[in-house]
């Protein structure tokens, strides 16, 4: 009964992620398709996003379609790190209807702005290669008020 009980909440903890390849636990070595540190973040990220929305810690602003965050890794003065609500690898991985996700992320960076009185700031998403998550999200950064 248990183990019926664990699979289907393991089934439902991952409904609405993207598609990852699985890993082969007895040899993983780097030439290998096995999840990289990156990619199993992301998919922690997606999973936490679904399952606990309100649980996520730092939260500054949220929307149906996007959350942001305090950035546990600063990368200015000021870095709020802003992630869908949808399961998204990176901006080359977008599928017809993500479009509302990025721009829920878009207008909700734009209030945080508006609210804060932001002048000097910019906004960073890093390709596959630079993330350190694999999941899409965007950096709002100011170094100066």
């Amino acid at each position: 009964m248990l183990l019926g009980i664990g699979f289907v909440g393991g089934a439902v903890s991952f409904v609405n992620t993207q598609a990852r390849p699985l890993p082969e636990i007895h040899k993983c070595a780097p030439t290998d398709e096995c999840l990289t540190d990156p990619e199993v973040l992301g998919l922690m990220t997606s999973v936490w996003l679904h399952l606990a929305p309100g649980f996520t810690p730092g939260i500054i602003a949220r929307s149906k379609e996007c959350v942001g965050i305090r950035s546990p890794k600063p990368e200015a003065n000021f870095d709020l790190v802003f992630f869908p609500t949808h399961d998204i690898r990176n901006l080359l991985d977008l599928a017809p209807g993500d479009e509302k996700y990025i721009q829920g992320c878009i207008a909700l960076m734009r209030q945080v702005v508006d609210q804060r009185g932001m002048r000097n700031w910019k906004i960073v998403s890093n390709g596959p290669g630079k993330q350190e998550i694999a999941y899409l999200h965007f950096h709002l950064l100011q170094d100066t008020p």
